[in-house]
């Protein structure tokens, strides 16, 4: 079974009409919130994300932070319980590198708020988001799913290239969606939230739905990344309207290891395999009747990408030639992966 056909294995069908009245049904003011990391062998970005949202509004909340730890211990115990913080923290190990499995983990494992928010450990939140969090799911009470507004950090004193901040890169590469807008709307229908900044109402996950294994960093055998998108498509399949909620915003903060050509083609490929995983072919009827023309068709796209590839090192401009290693890689990987799969299937 594809990992595409698994987005809905982990959650329970909701029609849109009873979702509207599961949320009506709690049109309180949701001042209670869980925010939920799960980290891996990334200590000191994760203290300095804790230290960030010890120094926002909160004001009139009651927030939870529950920390899950995956693969080998690195100290974040310590971290949790050695600090004071203006919010109670919770610890969890979970022994397996698999970030959608240590989410599931904590989320098994927690007395949830009422407002569960999703977030990494390397961010840096407005000092209102919080407060944002409460207030716009208070206002829009038919959504049950939110998407905060996310802009990049970028390392001090680093001279950004160029093709790191071109709009063609800097939302699947570093998370920015600052292009949706300024103001509260429903989720573009061809776009979803970013992992770092998204929340469901507590019943949501109270119904039984959680991430998919297969996809995110470690996930063995999947690419690294695409959990938090796997579970967002569940959701919307589900009936499940998502809000863009422009005024919760945070910053991803990027480190300088980020912003170079060797982590950018990674990134990119990582990316591409998620997207073979998760799309539907963009030529089923082809595949279906024809699949060795299909096939020719793939392997042609295949080479010329490669070709791409090669003549992209020639070029004297860096920024350029990234740009155009990046666009040559996403082809490769994309054609690759999903030329696997359909000698897989």
């Amino acid at each position: 079974m594809s990992h595409a056909s698994n987005i809905k294995k982990f959650g329970r069908t909701v029609g849109t009409e009873r979702a509207k009245q599961q949320v009506m049904q709690r049109n309180e003011s949701p001042t209670s919130i869980t925010i939920l990391i799960a980290t891996c062998d990334r200590p000191e970005p994760l203290e300095a994300t804790l230290q960030n949202l010890a120094h926002i509004d909160l004001d009139g909340l009651d927030v939870e932070v529950v920390i899950v730890e995956n693969g080998q211990p690195q100290g974040i115990q310590k971290i949790t319980e050695q600090n004071s913080y203006p919010f109670s923290v919770s610890y969890h190990y979970f022994p397996l590198a698999n970030k959608s499995l240590a989410l599931n983990y904590a989320l098994d494992n927690s007395n949830l708020r009422e407002l569960v928010v999703f977030t990494d450990d390397d961010i840096h939140p407005a000092s209102d988001w919080l407060q944002k969090v409460a207030s716009i799911s208070k206002n829009w009470p038919d959504f049950p799913v939110f998407g905060g507004q996310c802009r990049v950090r970028w390392p001090e004193e680093l001279a950004v290239p160029s093709w790191a901040r071109s709009r063609s890169v800097i939302g699947w590469a570093y998370g920015s969606n600052e292009d949706i807008g300024e103001s509260d709307r429903p989720y573009p229908s061809t776009r979803y939230p970013v992992g770092f900044n998204f929340w469901v109402r507590r019943w949501v996950l109270d119904q039984g739905r959680r991430f998919d294994g297969g996809f995110g960093p470690k996930a063995e055998g999947a690419p690294t990344m695409g959990q938090e998108t796997a579970f967002l498509m569940m959701l919307q399949a589900d009936g499940l309207q998502t809000l863009y909620a422009a005024g919760a915003v945070v910053e991803h903060r990027i480190s300088r290891q980020s912003v170079s050509s060797r982590a950018i083609r990674k990134r990119a490929a990582a990316i591409a395999r998620t997207g073979a995983l998760m799309q539907k072919d963009k030529y089923p009827r082809l595949h279906r009747e024809h699949p060795t023309l299909w096939r020719a068709i793939r392997l042609t796209s295949f080479m010329l990408y490669s070709i791409r590839y090669s003549l992209a090192w020639c070029i004297p401009f860096s920024d350029i030639r990234t740009a155009a290693m990046i666009r040559s890689v996403r082809g490769l990987t994309y054609n690759s992966a999903v030329l696997r799969r359909s000698t897989e299937s």
